[in-house]
């Protein structure tokens, strides 16, 4: 059972959505922050010793400090926020580590990307980062007592069917799915039917960045999740964000971090071990 304070104002790590292609429990994930994810595959999550079953719509929460491993028959992209602890004094919440949301994950499937939206404003370092990563906060924290809710049971209205999303908002929610992919602006405006010029346009005015640059800093962003808090060897981690040749990972990551992917992976790892397949 995991559990929350009524009021805190929780902060956000990384979000967003991310691929996972793990099998047989192989990689063991420990990281110092609590993690949220919500699945669209199917597979069983294990939590130290105890095992569920996961598919789409499911909810876990993975503890800040605890081991964590998965085996996923097939690939396929969770949802998922990691937020720092914060004391647990005053009121707190019970909040199951494995839940079913039902209709509800409906509401979730937008929160959580809404989140992410807020997180990544709050990460340009622009007038705005510090009203963005406020609301992120407070976003993250209502998401908390709303899964809180649903698990004491309570009435609540039927959630309304999600709303269609702009073209711009599909090709962002694509780039997050698809960042092991090569990148190919072209194809992506065919897929939302726009064209290359106006979806370029329409991108920059929406997020402020290009299209390139918005992957580029998703990979990184994903890359230094995995350097943190796996035990995946780096040649694999390039590879699930898109650089399979590790010399362009290399090069890329020191770009952008100015370090390479060893010299930011902590000198006494968090992952513990790593289970034979």
């Amino acid at each position: 059972m995991f559990r929350w304070p009524r009021q805190a104002a929780p902060r956000v790590r990384i979000a967003g959505r991310f691929p996972l292609n793990c099998r047989d429990f192989s990689h063991i994930y420990r990281s110092h922050t609590h993690a949220i994810h919500l699945y669209d595959y199917h597979g069983v999550i294990r939590f130290a010793d105890t095992e569920f079953e996961i598919s789409p719509g499911v909810v876990t929460i993975s503890p800040a400090g605890g081991n964590t491993s998965y085996h996923v028959p097939r690939r396929g992209h969770h949802l998922c926020v990691h937020f720092f602890p914060v004391s647990l004094a005053g009121p707190r919440v019970k909040i199951p580590l494995h839940l079913s949301p039902g209709p509800h994950s409906s509401v979730l499937f937008q929160r959580i990307p809404h989140i992410a939206r807020l997180h990544q404003i709050a990460s340009e370092h622009s007038a705005r980062a510090a009203t963005a990563g406020a609301a992120a906060s407070a976003a993250m924290q209502e998401m908390l007592l709303y899964l809180a809710v649903i698990a004491q049971g309570a009435h609540l209205m039927r959630p309304q069917p999600p709303r269609s999303i702009s073209a711009v908002d599909a090709v962002a929610r694509l780039l997050m799915e698809e960042m092991s992919e090569p990148l190919d602006v072209r194809r992506l405006a065919r897929r939302v039917g726009l064209s290359r010029d106006y979806l370029t346009k329409l991108f920059r005015a929406r997020f402020g960045t290009t299209i390139p640059g918005y992957l580029q800093a998703l990979r990184m962003e994903h890359a230094k999740q995995l350097l943190t808090d796996t035990n995946m060897p780096i040649k694999l981690i390039g590879a699930s964000v898109g650089y399979p040749d590790p010399q362009h990972f290399n090069k890329r990551f020191r770009e952008s971090e100015s370090q390479s992917p060893s010299q930011y992976r902590r000198p006494t790892p968090l992952i513990l071990r790593t289970t034979s397949t």
